[in-house]
């Protein structure tokens, strides 16, 4: 049968209404248009290529390309419509529709129970909306639909092909092929005794082949997802076996780049209708999966679609409620779940939770991977005002979809074919299987409440402050609640307890996450006040964790990758001390590192670094959390970051557990923790998959939430959604009186400490001598007197030599002495020489063997430092890798940690390996860093001192920069004058008079000297100086620089290997400074030397011309 339509001015206008998504420009031409309003070709008619461009913030002549582009698809589409009629075919009467409608075939979901609920399935023809809240399972359920479609037709199924349409980066390929593997045994299992050639279904059924019947799309812009939606008639028309496309999520990119919701609602639609014209033209089934959030209405909870309500028309709606954990929920009423328009009538549907626990038998198999609980509602009573209870949905069985391969809870059901509504089954029966969640519901009130404390102090600091990072706070909220409030041992009233564990927050931009825990905690360092002037000027809260700032914060983090690194060196302390200090009798050392690092992290080469020495060496004590939530800055994390993290962790040596519901999983979490203890031999890692802004409606699992306040809107929007009824940073009565208990408990557990410590030093002297120092910082009485001392007649040689006699003299008698170098111990003379390897069975030795990893040995030294006061750990390297490991070092500066960072290999004096080992620039760039002693000694004598002040600057780390080449020991040199700095080494001059003089360190002292020897032998009075270290000389008292370099003498002549640049500060306006401001060369040192000036000759000249 045919029947003719005639296509009239309105038609046409509808036509041109779409035409502008099929526009021949560049998406991103597409996308300016968009959000200028532009919705249609006919919008465009009367703009001027000018004001275009203004609005588009384009050239003109790109906007006049555009309108010119615009004006040829309008013509075309004038000359299509100006055909007076259109032939459409395919008409038929209602008794025939009916009869196919009941003779289609569904997609199963693996669930017996959801299918029934569904009417057999996914319906083909149709578009099925699919939403549920962030992380709790859409993409797995989306997958298996995905790989259901294609079982055999005559095994009960559609035989077909799957489209799927990945706009948010979610589609996991190793969950697809687990879920294709999975199906495969079910059907294969299901049809053992139903037909004799069961087992033909896995040869037809390969994992693989399912996946390449799987069509993939990633979509990362609206523009893309509406160029596809168009383009997808064409090519299911090529690929007739498709029969389910798979859209995931329908509105993300549109909730990322549409503030305009009445334009966000008419391009929804318009992508709508499409959808439901390709269900129906191909007789295929539309699966749409989107979010939902939670609303607090009338002291209840309800779900809603994050899909405006005006697009859901035709389609049917399922819910995703909950995710499986362990202990049974007892709440009851919790969701309010509406059914949209669909074949059967409008309903409101209350379900119930029942308080029994799911048998675990009935979980099947030992697979670890969670269910997601699904809670469905399809319009099944009439709705009315008056509505009796006869006419309310009763609680029955539902089983659980088998998204993770396990076997169905329920009794299998065959792919079926469409049942028609009747009476009997318009009163089907639905009852939420029990949800193991959490414990009760007393505990469910206060942890969420407790939660989401944590959650609005970091929202209202950062909305209060206009600055900050709320994401990572809201979605790690369970993660720091539970480690604060149940694992962690501390003691608020003393946050420098000992044995405390220890918390880093390598994610420091969350850092509201940490402040709002030290608060609820009873921290002193973090009041309310301090929440409020959070990124303030001088407020104990700044911008990222600071140690020295906040007492409760342990290292200083913000660039990412730092704080593991740190967090490796805490624990590597505490596997050392416990391994040399701990009786059979008292284990006096005890304590956990815990972590939190982020997808950022992971990128940054340091964070793998540190991670694999901490695998190697089995640090048992190390839990890091890994904050899975695939949002960066620059958006999802698929743009850049596409590794198994899993693995790669599994092949650095640690044990790896999954929580797939960071979220509301919480005894997921707990029992993670609970199994990391349980592992001595290795560092576990915890990957928490969570939703970045969790709980905020339109910016959770957006980058959006990842770096600015939220909005005062979206913070109110956010309130209701989790139903946070209170003011701005207010902390409810039960949840603080909850809290409260953590001060007298620290008190109690330190003060137990207190007395198995008294225990432990009756009866092991010497050792808790030693432990004490190490806690305390206080160094042993005269440990200076084990420094060496040489004169003139010492042998030379080279002061990375001098430097291991200075190592091996001090280890004797400074009990937290440690350290070694990144794989260059017999070219940095680092080794302690008494000791043996710090390995994963040998902990309590004191040579720690770094390897090749500059940037991850500064971290950790870092963190064995702020581990405990009188750690004094040191970490070497050529002096020119500095530049693989500055970022640590300057975070030691920052954060006080006194590292000493033993560095040889000082100047172009290495000779023939060349430039790309010789420093230049390297002593100026360290001179010009904060809160750091650059020192550069000449000789035995202030080689020894500079260990004396690198020891005595326990909050000051220190760099020695060191020779491999010899030198010879110098008249004049001392320890105390490198304390000041810089000092007299010769003068022949009387009265603070000199003609000249003249200013070296390191190996280019000896220059200086014999270049004083040769004036002198001239008659000039010549004063020979050795700056060490600018900072310390620049400490000292004005009266005791201007008896060093007095003012009244300008002739000052500078000669040191490296850059010049700063030595106008030393040698004046007037002066001469000799030095290498070029790339060095390969030669033998001597030659270099000479090519480059750095002569006793070179420097007599310059001090000819100026005295």
């Amino acid at each position: 049968m045919r029947f003719v339509v005639f296509i009239g001015r309105q038609a046409e206008a509808r036509k041109l209404e779409m035409e502008i998504w099929r526009l021949p420009i560049s998406a991103s031409q597409r996308g300016k248009l968009i959000s200028a309003g532009y919705t249609s070709l006919s919008s465009l008619s009367s703009v001027s290529s000018s004001d275009l461009a203004r609005e588009l913030k384009v050239s003109e002549s790109e906007a006049l390309d555009i309108l010119k582009v615009a004006s040829h698809s309008h013509s075309k589409g004038s000359e299509m419509s100006s055909a007076n009629c259109s032939i459409v075919e395919g008409a038929q009467n209602a008794w025939d529709l009916l009869h196919e409608e009941e003779s289609l075939m569904h997609i199963t979901t693996s669930s017996a129970d959801l299918d029934n609920i569904l009417g057999g399935g996914i319906h083909c023809k149709e578009v099925t909306e699919i939403g549920g809240v962030p992380g709790i399972g859409k993409t797995q359920l989306g997958i298996q639909i995905a790989v259901n479609v294609q079982i055999p037709v005559d095994f009960g199924g559609l035989g077909g092909k799957a489209i799927y349409i990945d706009t948010e980066g979610s589609f996991m390929v190793e969950r697809a092929f687990q879920i294709a593997g999975a199906c495969t045994e079910d059907m294969s299992e299901y049809n053992r005794f139903l037909r004799k050639d069961f087992q033909a279904c896995k040869v037809r059924m390969q994992p693989k082949d399912m996946l390449e019947n799987i069509f993939y799309f990633r979509i990362c812009s609206y523009t893309e997802q509406i160029a596809l939606i168009n383009y997808l008639d064409k090519f299911i028309s090529e690929h007739k076996d498709v029969k389910v496309v798979v859209v995931d999520s329908v509105t993300f990119h549109f909730r990322q780049d549409f503030d305009d919701m009445a334009l966000r609602t008419r391009v929804l639609s318009g992508m709508a209708l499409k959808l439901m014209k390709l269900a129906k033209k191909y007789s295929l089934a539309v699966v749409l999966l989107n979010q939902v959030t939670t609303k607090h209405t009338e002291g209840s909870f309800q779900l809603a679609l994050a899909l405006d309500e005006k697009i859901n028309k035709s389609w049917w709606l399922l819910i995703l409620a909950f995710s499986l954990s362990i202990i049974t929920i007892k709440l009851s009423s919790l969701h309010l779940i509406k059914q949209r328009e669909g074949p059967f009538p409008f309903a409101n549907l209350t379900l119930s939770l029942t308080h029994s626990a799911q048998s675990k038998k009935t979980m099947a198999s030992a697979s670890s991977l969670t269910l997601s609980q699904a809670l469905l509602a399809r319009g099944i009573s009439s709705h009315a005002s008056n509505q009796s209870s006869d006419n309310r949905v009763s609680l029955s069985t539902l089983s659980l979809p088998t998204f993770s391969g396990l076997k169905a809870t329920g009794p299998r059901a065959s792919t079926s074919r469409r049942r028609l509504p009747t009476r009997s089954n318009q009163k089907r029966q639905v009852r939420a299987a029990a949800v193991e969640t959490i414990g009760t519901a007393a505990e469910t009130s206060l942890v969420e409440k407790s939660i989401n404390t944590i959650r609005f102090l970091a929202i209202d600091a950062v909305e209060k402050a206009n600055s900050g990072h709320p994401g990572l706070p809201m979605g790690c909220a369970p993660t720091g609640h539970i480690l604060y409030d149940e694992v962690m041992r501390y003691n608020p009233k003393n946050p420098y307890w000992f044995n405390r564990d220890r918390f880093v927050l390598s994610a420091g931009h969350g850092c509201m996450l940490q402040y709002a825990l030290l608060h609820l905690a009873g921290y002193e360092s973090v009041l309310e006040d301090d929440l409020k002037n959070f990124r303030q000027w001088e407020s104990r809260t700044p911008g990222h964790p600071e140690n020295f700032e906040t007492p409760g914060v342990e290292v200083t983090t913000g660039p990412l990758g730092q704080g593991v690194a740190n967090a490796v060196g805490l624990a590597l302390a505490e596997k050392h001390l416990a391994a040399r200090f701990n009786k059979p009798d008292n284990e006096i050392i005890d304590h956990y590192t815990y972590v939190i690092l982020g997808d950022g992290c992971q990128m940054e080469g340091i964070a793998n670094e540190a991670c694999s020495l901490a695998g190697h060496w089995g640090l048992g004590k190390l839990i890091a959390f890994y904050d899975d939530n695939h949002i960066s800055i620059d958006g999802d994390t698929e743009i850049a970051f596409t590794e198994s993290v899993d693995k790669r962790f599994e092949g650095l040596g640690w044990h790896v557990i999954w929580v797939k519901n960071g979220n509301t999983g919480y005894d997921d979490i707990r029992a993670a923790i609970k199994e990391a203890k349980a592992v001595k031999d290795k560092p576990t890692m915890i990957k928490v998959t969570t939703t970045i802004g969790y709980g905020s409606p339109n910016k959770a699992n957006s980058y959006s939430v990842h770096g600015s306040a939220l909005g005062a809107k979206e913070v109110d929007a956010t309130r209701k959604n989790l139903g946070w009824p209170y003011e701005p940073f207010h902390v409810p009565e039960d949840v603080k009186g909850h809290w409260s208990r953590h001060v007298p408990q620290g008190a109690a557990l330190e003060a137990e400490w207190n007395a198995k410590f008294a225990e432990y030093e009756k009866k092991y002297r010497e050792e808790a001598a030693e432990l004490k120092s190490i806690i305390t910082g206080e160094l042993p009485a005269g440990w200076e007197k084990a420094l060496p001392k040489y004169t003139p007649e010492s042998p030379a040689d080279a002061t990375r030599n001098l430097s291991q006699q200075n190592l091996n003299a001090l280890v004797k008698v400074l009990p937290g002495l440690l350290g070694g170098s990144a794989d260059l111990a017999s070219s940095n003379m680092t080794l302690l020489k008494m000791y043996g390897d710090f390995q994963k069975d040998t902990p309590e030795e004191r040579n720690v063997r770094f390897g090749v990893r500059e940037h991850g040995m500064g971290a950790i030294s870092n963190g064995i430092a702020l581990h405990s006061p009188g750690l004094i750990p040191y970490c070497a390297t050529f002096f020119v890798f500095t530049d693989y490991m500055r970022a640590a070092i300057r975070i030691s500066a920052l954060s006080q940690a006194g590292v000493i960072y033993v560095m040889t290999h000082d100047s172009i004096g290495l000779g023939e390996d060349g430039p790309t080992h010789q420093p230049i620039e390297h002593l100026a760039s360290f001179r010009a860093m904060p809160n750091i002693l650059m020192l550069r000694p000449a000789d035995g004598n202030e080689t020894a001192g500079a260990y004396k002040v690198a020891v005595l600057n326990r909050k000051t780390p220190s760099i020695l920069a060191l020779s491999r080449q010899k030198l010879p020991q110098l008249a004049g040199t001392s320890i105390e004058g490198v304390e000041k700095g810089g000092y007299i080494v010769s003068d022949n001059s009387s009265g603070n008079k000199p003609d000249v003089i003249l200013i070296g360190t390191g190996s280019e002292l000896e220059i200086a000297a014999k270049a004083a020897d040769e004036l002198r032998k001239g008659g000039k009075a010549v004063r020979v100086v050795s700056l060490v270290s600018w900072e310390l000389f620049d400490e000292q008292s004005d009266a005791y620089k201007e008896s060093v370099l007095p003012s009244s003498v300008s002739a000052r002549v500078s000669i040191e290997a490296g850059s010049t640049f700063g030595w106008e500060k030393i040698v004046g306006a007037k002066g001469k400074a000799i030095g290498i401001d070029r790339f060095g060369a390969s030669a033998p040192a001597g030659r270099i030397y000479k090519e480059f000036g750095l002569t006793p000759e070179a420097v007599v000249a310059a001090a000819k011309e100026l005295c």
